[in-house]
């Protein structure tokens, strides 16, 4: 765009009537500027998005070690946990039951 006002500036006998120069000089620079402002956010956007998919991936490993701590606890006979693994074993559905092996195989 800046190269296009630059000829167009060099170059006025082309310039369709039409075009309100003032306008596209105008446009150019507050793309311009708004391209300044907006570089930094989009990499300062990136790098969150960065962190927030590290900090949610660590959350979900240890949630999952949480979860097998439980069923530990609770197969090894401690009471007063199954609402606790009911409610987390809706968000922690877990493999679907291996089917025995076929004969034949």
């Amino acid at each position: 765009m800046t190269k296009s006002i630059e000829y167009a500036k060099q170059n006025p006998d082309i310039v369709p009537k039409y075009l309100d120069m003032a306008e596209f000089d105008k446009d150019v620079k507050a793309v311009t500027r708004l391209f300044e402002v907006a570089a930094p956010l989009h990499k300062l956007l990136e790098e969150l998005d960065d962190t927030m998919l590290m900090a949610g991936s660590e959350a979900y490993i240890a949630s999952l070690a949480f979860y097998s701590a439980l069923k530990t606890a609770i197969k090894s006979g401690q009471t007063g946990l199954k609402n606790i693994y009911d409610d987390l074993s809706t968000r922690f559905p877990g493999r679907p039951a291996q089917k025995a092996e076929k004969k034949n195989s």
